[in-house]
């Protein structure tokens, strides 16, 4: 008898293409000189409709969606 498993290629939903952690995010935009905390992030993915996945105990987020999502919330001054 077979089992069938999910694996990622037979799922209907595409990867993250750029998988941070929460902590990792924090860290990354800590290096840019922007305070912010896990807790902004996760809730920044929820309202933007982002994809966020659990690997074990970590929460993953795409970061290049993560970026955007600060853009849109921080535009620079004097672009449209």
């Amino acid at each position: 008898m077979a089992i069938t498993t999910l694996s990622p290629d037979t799922c209907g939903t595409p990867a993250i293409e750029d998988p941070v952690s929460l902590k990792e995010a924090v860290l990354m935009f800590r290096e840019a000189n922007i305070r912010i905390s896990d807790d902004t992030i996760l809730r920044w993915a929820r309202q933007d409709g982002l994809r966020i996945e659990r690997r074990g105990r970590k929460v993953v987020v795409d970061y290049s969606d993560l970026l955007e999502a600060y853009t849109r919330r921080y535009p620079v001054p004097g672009r449209s």
